[in-house]
């Protein structure tokens, strides 16, 4: 250890490249080397004031070893720590433009808004917020997102918000000038903060940044507006989103742009996304969208129904996330023609569709079908049954050869399903009165995927609390011994004797 410290000792003022960059590596390899025990002792043995204030060198290669060995010391160190004692080191480090450095200490800082009264002090530090708001324009994805994070940690209250967005104002405004990637990243930060809290919302409302965002969806580029329509699904997701959005007449004029789509090409490119938007909102509130907005619902099933295979996946996805929830599926009913359609289709053409496609129908196919135990009554199972009768002619032998498949993904697509099935009653008589489908989920050799392992061990246990007139009292000792068994179990050769003799 001393030798660890005594090296580490030798590399402020150094001059030398080559020998700095062999003192390093064998730094590395030392503390590589040392238990957690000793490796604690040498980081609290360290004076960083020196290391962080006279060893970092032009070479970048040199930087990133030093860098490398500073974050395993630092990692000894408690939180926040390296920021308490060492404040003005690590407060001029970040200012560096190596990324090397610019990482190490990003890190260091995020790991310092672990601690909540270290977040405090950090909220009056103007010198290091104004260096991680810089960072938030970072070339370096992740450093850009580390900046991102310890500014949403920083802003989590009200003095911290108010520090960002008043303080920093005029910072934020020209950070975004600098290009339309970072001016995307500010207003992320700024849904994300409106999203935490009523506050934080209010605050960035009030700073004029989610003006600036709905302006951007009627901006020239279609990728602003591709980007802009991303921020705005994620803005739409809290109620006081929605509710701003609406008094902005948003949604209004997203609609319009669905309506228009087939005749202007350009537009025509943001439609998987606008899909995807009335989806998210619809969620919450499916009565009001399909009342308000009905060009979007009929522009969502006529993509299902025309299978046009470009944006076909994303109105997949949106009709299953519409259809997660009892008042998703009535709202639907209430559509009448067009849902049942819609199902024919999805049931006559998935087992054709290109893979990729095909496990998100059947994804698709198990959200419409899906009810929660606790929203389960007569009602609602009587619609998924019907529903689930229009896939096809033979709807349950539909699904069971999507479980046989050769790829894991489709098998596991396909056994999501089935358990969708199988936790309702017509499901489970569906399923007792199949020939030897039982037999199938029971048999543990035909399975070879963990993942469908265990989604195949949830379509047995939904069966096993089945009432005791659907399947005999052999069949459900079985069912229970195979839950009971867990989803990854290998049957010995007792355990075959012992079934085969009872």
């Amino acid at each position: 250890m001393t030798q660890v410290i005594e090296l580490i000792c030798q590399l402020p003022g150094m001059s030398d490249g080559d020998k700095k960059r062999s003192i390093l590596k064998e730094i590395k390899n030392k503390l590589d080397s040392l238990n957690n025990d000793d490796l604690k002792l040498v980081g609290h043995g360290v004076s960083y004031n020196l290391l962080l204030a006279d060893s970092f060198s032009n070479d970048s290669k040199t930087n990133e070893l030093f860098c490398d060995v500073l974050h395993i010391l630092f990692n000894t160190l408690e939180i926040g720590e390296v920021y308490e004692k060492y404040h003005e080191a690590i407060s001029k480090a970040v200012q560096l433009k190596d990324p090397s450095i610019k990482s190490l200490t990003m890190r260091e800082f995020l790991r310092t808004t672990n601690d909540p009264n270290k977040v405090t002090e950090m909220q009056k530090d103007f010198c290091v917020i104004g260096a991680i708001l810089k960072s938030l324009g970072n070339k370096d994805l992740k450093i850009s997102q580390m900046a991102a994070t310890i500014l949403k940690r920083i802003a989590h209250n009200a003095t911290g918000l108010k520090i960002l967005l008043t303080q920093f104002h005029n910072d934020l405004i020209q950070l975004m000038s600098k290009s339309s990637t970072v001016t995307y990243r500010v207003l992320d930060l700024m849904v994300d903060l409106s999203s935490a809290s009523t506050e934080g919302f209010k605050a960035c409302e009030d700073a004029g940044f989610l003006n600036r965002l709905v302006a951007l969806i009627s901006d020239n580029e279609t990728l602003s507006q591709l980007n802009a329509l991303e921020l705005l699904t994620k803005l739409a997701l809290s109620a006081e989103g929605l509710a701003y959005l609406e008094r902005r007449h948003v949604l209004k004029h997203l609609a319009f742009k669905v309506a228009r789509a087939e005749q202007d090409p350009l537009t025509s490119l943001l439609v998987p996304g606008l899909i995807k938007f009335f989806g998210n909102v619809a969620q919450r509130n499916p009565n009001d969208i399909f009342s308000k907005y009905p060009v979007v619902i009929n522009t969502l099933f006529e993509v299902i129904n025309t299978h046009n295979l470009t944006i076909l996946p994303i109105a997949l996805d949106t009709l299953g996330h519409i259809a997660k929830g009892a008042e998703g599926k009535y709202s639907l009913e209430s559509l009448g023609e067009p849902m049942l359609t819609a199902l024919r289709n999805i049931g006559k053409t998935v087992a054709e569709l290109p893979s990729n496609i095909k496990v998100r129908a059947l994804n698709c196919l198990g959200q419409i079908i899906r009810v929660q135990e606790e929203e389960q009554d007569n009602r609602i199972l009587s619609l998924t049954k019907s529903w689930f009768d229009l896939l096809d002619d033979n709807p349950l032998d539909l699904i069971v050869k999507f479980c046989k498949q050769p790829f894991p993904d489709i098998r596991k697509a396909g056994f999501e399903v089935l358990g969708a099935v199988a936790s309702q009653t017509w499901g489970q008589e569906y399923i007792a009165n199949a020939p030897r489908l039982v037999e199938f989920l029971l048999d543990r050799n035909v399975e070879t995927y963990k993942e469908c392992k265990e989604v195949k061990h949830e379509v047995v246990k939904a069966l096993s609390v089945a009432s005791s007139d659907i399947f005999d009292f052999r069949t459900m000792q079985r069912l229970k011994a195979f839950v009971n068994q867990g989803p990854i179990y290998v049957e010995t050769t007792m355990d075959i004797d012992i079934e085969g003799a009872s």
